[in-house]
């Protein structure tokens, strides 16, 4: 776990937080899921990330802040975590009830097995999910006056 928060936040620092951008999406797969949920803990991210999508085999892990008490809601409104069909949190109501609270995100049951199907299965959904929060975006912070070229930018985009 040490080496793969080192390496998340070494990403973040060095990489992802220096982009202009406030539109990134992070995505974990197997493994790679418990980075991204360190990454929320302990960097102050949320700003810059639009969305999460996680594929999970694997211990689901809540995402909780006592730093940042929103974090676990923000989680929820602003992630899809893809669970394996056959995985354990399935097989009991309670367990199942406890995976819908707001620190695990939100918790979806996918018909198929492993990682690779899971995502397969998953690809026009999670692409359709992150279009419509971009585009959604999008046409919420243009006005007509953007949209034409007034020499400060591109088609709507102001620079700077």
């Amino acid at each position: 776990q040490e080496q793969v928060q080192q390496l998340m936040n070494y990403l973040w620092d060095n990489f992802l937080q220096l982009y202009d951008a406030d539109e990134i999406f992070l995505m974990g797969v197997g493994n790679a899921y418990l980075g991204v949920k360190v990454l929320l803990i302990n960097r102050d991210c949320k700003s810059k990330l639009f969305g999460v999508v996680n594929f999970v085999t694997g211990n689901l892990r809540p995402v909780k802040s006592d730093i940042d008490p929103d974090l676990s809601l923000w989680y929820k409104e602003n992630s899809r975590v893809y669970v394996a069909g056959d995985h354990a949190c399935w097989s009991d109501h309670d367990l199942t009830k406890k995976v819908q609270k707001r620190r695990f995100g939100t918790v979806v049951r996918s018909p198929k097995l492993g990682l690779n199907k899971m995502m397969q299965e998953h690809a026009d959904e999670v692409q359709g999910w992150i279009l419509s929060r971009v585009s959604a975006t999008s046409r919420g912070d243009t006005t007509e006056e953007e949209d034409e070229d007034d020499g400060n930018g591109i088609g709507g985009v102001r620079a700077g």
